[in-house]
């Protein structure tokens, strides 16, 4: 299998988060695209990204939504990466099999390669169980359990434990083997990038459909691999003079991420909860942002209601249209945030030019 710097992928995620976030590991040395609406025309860019938006349907439904992104990709020639939360939420089971069964139609049987792992984030996969920060993440329907959660969707799973000690060599024949034994996936520890850089190298040597299964972690390694290939390219970073920022989170993250904008320069505006409809803030957003880098957020010290999570996240979204033709780039956090500042712009898709 060859894994070069043309590869043409489509990423299948759950959600916009995930959808973004693996596509970023990319960065400006690739034309990628951010899908939004699965039923708009896809772009003919290097790298797509597809938010099926499938988290929270049903099984069924989710399995059904995948495996019509998959057809679509697999029409324009992509290799399939499909994106999973790295802490097994949503429909994971039900997700990676509607995508294996796709994607080996009439090529032969096929083998799900999953390493859910994330270990910049302090996400780890250990004896096929996530851990989070060293410690086994036993929060919810799978505690943890990856295995567990691919057969959910009907898959048959392997752990292989001990990945970091294999060559990617080893791992490749260990992966024939298991694919010869009709095992449907094959679950991979990691507690470092050292290590999914292993899992992607391995795969690249294998002769057979292999489904890459992961977080942003894997999909990190895999665009690692591409822009170390024949074609690779350095992108000259870009300058910006002007940035919105919209934090949608009450964490205390958040929080610190605020107040480090604002003593970095930015300035701050809230919005008032009493009165989410009005312009005034929208105004303010637009008149500061010709000056200065703005952090727009929700008022910090006012009554976290999540009923009104929505409600709060449009109001955010018509403060943003104001400002955003005044910013050279617009920072979201918060997947809520980002869909109705996105869907108030009425974006069905995200573009990002390569930059040689």
């Amino acid at each position: 299998m060859n894994t070069d710097g043309t590869t043409r992928w489509a990423i299948i995620a759950d959600d916009l988060t995930g959808a973004a976030d693996a596509a970023a590991a990319y960065g400006p040395t690739h034309t990628s695209s951010v899908i939004l609406d699965v039923d708009c025309i896809w772009p003919e860019a290097e790298i797509l990204s597809v938010n099926t938006e499938s988290r929270y349907l049903a099984a069924e439904e989710a399995a059904s939504a995948v495996t019509s992104a998959v057809g679509r990709a697999l029409a324009q020639d992509r290799r399939i990466f499909k994106k999973i939360d790295s802490l097994l939420r949503g429909n994971v089971g039900a997700e990676v099999a509607a995508t294996l069964a796709a994607t080996a139609q009439g090529r032969g049987r096929g083998l799900a390669i999953v390493a859910p792992a994330f270990p910049a984030t302090g996400r780890t996969t250990q004896g096929g169980l996530v851990h989070v920060g060293g410690v086994q993440n036993t929060e919810g329907s799978f505690g943890g359990d990856v295995a567990g959660a691919l057969a959910d969707g009907g898959l048959t799973a392997e752990v292989q434990a001990g990945t970091s000690r294999l060559t990617p060599e080893e791992l490749a024949a260990h992966l024939r083997d298991v694919r010869e034994r009709g095992i449907d996936a094959v679950v991979l520890d990691a507690s470092s990038d050292g290590d999914l850089k292993a899992i992607a190298a391995a795969v690249e040597r294998l002769e057979f459909p292999a489904l890459l299964v992961g977080s942003g972690g894997l999909a990190g390694q895999i665009a690692a691999r591409d822009n170390e290939g024949p074609g690779a390219r350095n992108a000259q970073p870009r300058r910006v003079t002007r940035t919105l920022t919209v934090i949608g989170s009450y964490s205390s993250l958040a929080r610190q991420q605020t107040e480090e904008l604002v003593a970095a320069g930015a300035e701050h505006i809230t919005l008032n909860h009493d009165a989410l409809d009005e312009p005034a803030v929208a105004r303010q957003v637009a008149e500061a942002m010709t000056r200065n880098d703005v952090v727009l957020t929700p008022d910090p010290v006012g009554t976290i209601d999540k009923s009104q999570a929505i409600v709060v996240a449009e109001a955010l979204a018509r403060a943003t249209a104001a400002g955003i033709g005044n910013c050279d780039a617009l920072v979201m956090t918060g997947g809520e945030t980002a869909t109705a500042v996105l869907k108030s712009t009425r974006r069905r898709e995200l573009h990002r030019p390569r930059r040689d």
